[in-house]
């Protein structure tokens, strides 16, 4: 498996792995074939290059003031969407596609990290998975106000820099 920037051939991909799903993502710029530019679309593909999963998000964001931290001024990085199709669930495509993403908003400097989990059917399992790797909630009640992290704190950095990747930026 190998983790990289989506290209146009990818979208397809991308828009079936959405759907697969089962979540409420909105893929209109792959459907009409162009990845969203200026932001971080990653995907993992396997060896015959099948999309197995997409992460999307940006590294020049400002967070909602809820989401941010005195000590780590803009821009922060934020995780739009994050899907694995069902069938590759468990097999470390979601962390390494977030370990790519760590790795690329280290290069540029960021220092903070914030997403939102999608509501819904697997909310718990889509914040068990971005605890486990080092995501905290915002609301100790859960993590439907968001998810932060220091990004020196996300992943160890041996992982996050270790995913194989093509088309780095």
């Amino acid at each position: 498996m190998t983790v990289r920037s989506a290209d146009l051939a990818d979208c397809p991909g991308i828009v079936k792995v959405a759907e697969d799903s089962g979540e409420e993502f909105s893929t209109d710029d792959y459907l009409i074939g162009r990845p969203p530019q200026g932001w971080e679309s990653l995907v993992a593909v396997d060896e015959a290059s099948s999309v197995l999963g997409w992460l999307e998000g940006t590294l020049d964001g400002h967070v909602a003031d809820h989401l941010a931290h005195p000590a780590h001024p803009p821009p922060h990085a934020y995780i739009h969407a994050m899907a694995v199709a069902k069938e590759n669930h468990r097999r470390g495509i979601g962390r390494q596609l977030l370990a790519e993403f760590v790795r690329r908003a280290r290069r540029a400097g960021l220092t903070w990290l914030a997403l939102t989990p999608m509501d819904g059917a697997g909310k718990e399992d889509r914040a068990l998975f971005f605890r486990a790797a080092g995501l905290r909630c915002v609301d100790p009640r859960g993590p439907n106000q968001g998810m932060v992290a220091e990004l020196a704190e996300l992943l160890p950095s041996s992982t996050a820099g270790a995913s194989p990747t093509k088309g780095d930026r």
